[in-house]
């Protein structure tokens, strides 16, 4: 916008365009802009110079390979890039040629990370979900972005990914060591999600384009993020409906809560079976012990009651992801269960041999 503001400023033939028409030039065709060639063209017809002309708009560095390298071109970007600003080529044919390129020009585009990206990344490393920076802008910016997110500038080329002398094996192991990858298109975050799940590692992607529905999909968790396109909400898994990040860590602390109820009630219900099971058959087998029914059905209450407390308890949340360890839960649950048997028995012969309770008085 503001481009098209300060060209209707300088450029007299623009000062009365209202639409995206221009008297005098007609566009004859128009390629749209595609994340592999990260370019857009287009042929234009100069009515009033009776010639022909394309057109074409991109990222820097395809630009100026586009028009056979501009050492100029490219210090101009990088020395932007180390500001923090994104750049965009701008190029056209030379007159009497529709394939001799001549670089117009380099467009600058102040992008800043949303002002809590630095402390949504801080939190989840924090909790130890490790953050990876994927991006198309080139290296030396994804670089600067990273430096002022709090991330380490250990960011590769998207090239890394597709070296055909490297195995799969230390791809994924460049993934895994790596911060983040520059200049990618949309294959290669599908090929990043894919190594490090071969690695063994859950995976979380965001994602808000057409482009990223791929990745999204093959991720362990696919997040849709605010304002995204409609296949990148229909391929993920969670959909954020909230500007920015920082929701992401609302979810994990919710979910890690919810992970910590949940092993609470399987420790609880495992225990208490435990528990019932060993007492009750072994009081009822070896000293004939009866129990009233209103006294079972008392039981089953007073069980069932706690187990709803569990549900709004005060969770413990993990600073660390959680996994189920199934086996680490049985044990416990067991040597719970035997000790709240014992304590069941000690209690039982307390009442009958302290406090003389009759063996009959719960009949």
């Amino acid at each position: 916008m503001a481009v098209r503001t300060a060209a209707k400023r300088d450029v007299p033939l623009l000062a009365d365009c209202t639409g995206h028409t221009i008297p005098g030039f007609k566009v004859a065709s128009f390629v749209p802009f595609n994340p592999a060639t990260k370019l857009t063209q287009a042929t234009v017809v100069d009515h009033h110079a009776g010639e022909t002309f394309r057109v074409a708009k991109g990222a820097p560095q395809v630009i100026v390979k586009l028009v056979g390298g501009d050492a100029e071109a490219t210090h101009a970007v990088n020395l932007l890039a180390r500001r923090g600003l994104r750049a965009l080529g701008v190029a056209r044919t030379v007159p009497g040629s529709l394939d001799d390129w001549q670089l117009i020009g380099m467009i600058s585009l102040l992008d800043p990370p949303r002002p809590d990206s630095a402390e949504t990344i801080r939190r989840c490393e924090e909790m130890g979900v490790v953050v990876k920076m994927v991006t198309g802008d080139q290296l030396i910016i994804a670089k600067e972005v990273a430096a002022r997110l709090g991330m380490s500038r250990a960011i590769l080329d998207a090239n890394s990914l597709t070296d055909p002398d490297a195995t799969d094996a230390q791809l994924a192991d460049r993934c895994l060591h790596a911060d983040g990858f520059a200049q990618v298109i949309p294959e290669h975050k599908y090929r990043v999600v894919e190594l490090l799940q071969s690695k063994g590692l859950l995976v979380g992607m965001t994602g808000d384009g057409v482009n990223d529905a791929p990745a999204l999909k093959k991720a362990n968790v696919g997040i849709a993020v605010h304002d995204c396109t409609d296949a990148a909400r229909s391929a993920a898994d969670i959909v954020l409906l909230a500007p920015g990040l920082s929701t992401i860590v609302d979810g994990i602390l919710t979910s890690r809560a919810i992970f910590q109820r949940m092993r609470s009630y399987a420790l609880y219900r495992i225990t208490s079976t435990v528990h019932f099971l060993i007492f009750f058959f072994i009081i009822t087998l070896a000293f004939r012990w009866q129990m009233k029914a209103i006294l079972l059905i008392f039981i089953a209450v007073l069980n069932d009651a706690a187990t709803l407390v569990i549900s709004v308890d005060n969770a413990q949340i993990s600073r660390h992801p959680d996994k189920w360890r199934i086996g680490q839960l049985i044990s416990l649950s067991v040597i719970l269960g035997c000790f709240l048997t014992a304590l069941s028995f000690a209690v039982f012969f307390v009442a009958r041999d302290v406090f003389h309770i009759p063996d009959d008085a719960g009949k």
